[in-house]
């Protein structure tokens, strides 16, 4: 898990965002909570918005406040 972590991190958001947004729901969630906090933001403003709504929706609002205060 943690190499994933890293892996993940270490790849541009641009490039994550398509990825991420084949994979079904709960495969993004649990690959999007892997991203630290700079990374995830970046790959939320790069993804479409319905998928954005989605994944925003799933992460609920404990873990939607500091990935938006983030992008701002």
């Amino acid at each position: 898990r943690q190499r994933l972590r890293l892996l993940m991190n270490e790849q541009h958001p641009q490039d994550l965002a398509p990825w991420l947004t084949e994979l079904d729901k709960q495969k993004r969630l649990s690959l999007f909570r892997l991203l630290d906090l700079d990374n995830a933001s970046s790959v939320l403003a790069e993804l479409e918005p319905k998928v954005q709504s989605e994944l925003l929706k799933d992460i609920g609002d404990f873990g939607v406040v500091p990935i938006i205060s983030k992008m701002s």
